[in-house]
């Protein structure tokens, strides 16, 4: 299949530079937005690119501010809102390369996953999502007066590097893109939205395809589990992989996962003229101050 294929350098509204890759097969049936785990970056998924690109989809990846070959403070960002506003210029960029009317879907994994779920309570506008090994119940807990130093060198030196136990352990010695720390104040935007959006299942009223290893490391299965149970839509689906860590999309025989994304996939767009996507007004924004125990910093 002829593929349209763009990897280049862009910038977002506030002047950080950042790269992107933009596969576009020819009369695509729908875009997919992948966004990358925290640490991680856009060049280790060419598994689910080549997969989906053959398979008739738009695909868009790109290196978040402070990952891999975008630029930025590394393993930085000043609040959860600024990355949510960098997908917005994502998806309107990708969008406009496309006919009217192509359903968006997000691909999230970790806490890219957090991020394509958060979109979809606050922003809309997207037909679906699949969130792979969701942290919404770290395994890794500091003790309490861990927590105690953690909160006042997040409000001292908020900009201060450290390794977060949100960075998920990646044995990839020669990959210089795969971040080892991140700064205080990055993880405490993840454990304050992981805080909100675990209440707020009800909210998302559109296709959601939870996806999660049972034996990650990193973040409990159960987590994902019980988010689900909280879920409004009845069609919504939940998979669990035996003998499967936390990099979903880039740890051994992935061909199941991508499989099972494609049959949902192929269903939702068969039915998305009834699925309507989830809208939030401003009056009805969730996004307020909250305080949270930093036990995941």
């Amino acid at each position: 299949m002829e593929t349209d294929i763009a990897i280049k350098r862009a910038v977002f509204r506030d002047g950080t530079e950042y790269v992107f890759e933009r596969w576009i097969p020819r009369d695509p049936r729908a875009l997919l937005i992948y966004i990358h785990d925290i640490g991680d970056h856009a060049g280790r998924q060419r598994s689910l690119i080549d997969y989906f690109s053959r398979r008739g989809c738009a695909i868009t990846l790109y290196d978040q501010r402070g990952h891999g070959r975008s630029g930025g403070r590394s393993g930085d960002v000043d609040h959860f809102e600024t990355w949510l506003d960098d997908l917005a210029e994502i998806i309107g960029a990708s969008e406009a390369c496309l006919l009217p009317r192509t359903p968006v879907y997000l691909i999230g994994h970790g806490v890219g996953a957090l991020m394509a779920l958060w979109y979809a309570v606050e922003r809309g506008g997207v037909s679906g999502v699949v969130a792979a090994s969701l942290p919404l119940r770290p395994l890794m807990v500091l003790p309490r007066w861990k927590e105690r130093v953690a909160e006042k060198l997040a409000v001292i030196a908020p900009k201060r590097s450290f390794a977060s136990t949100w960075l998920p352990a990646r044995n990839l010695p020669d990959d210089r893109n795969v971040l080892s720390s991140m700064t205080l104040r990055t993880s405490r935007e993840i454990a304050r939205v992981t805080a909100l959006l675990m209440p707020l299942g009800y909210r998302l009223r559109l296709p959601l395809l939870l996806l999660h290893g049972h034996d990650d490391r990193h973040a409990s299965f159960q987590g994902t589990r019980d988010f689900f149970s909280r879920l409004a839509l009845p069609g919504n689906q939940l998979m669990i992989y035996d003998n499967r860590g936390h990099d979903l999309f880039s740890e051994g025989d992935i061909t199941p996962v991508l499989s099972d994304m494609e049959q949902w996939l192929e269903l939702c767009l068969r039915d998305r003229s009834t699925r309507p996507s989830v809208t939030t007004s401003p009056q009805e924004s969730v996004w307020q101050p909250l305080s949270v125990p930093l036990s995941s910093l």
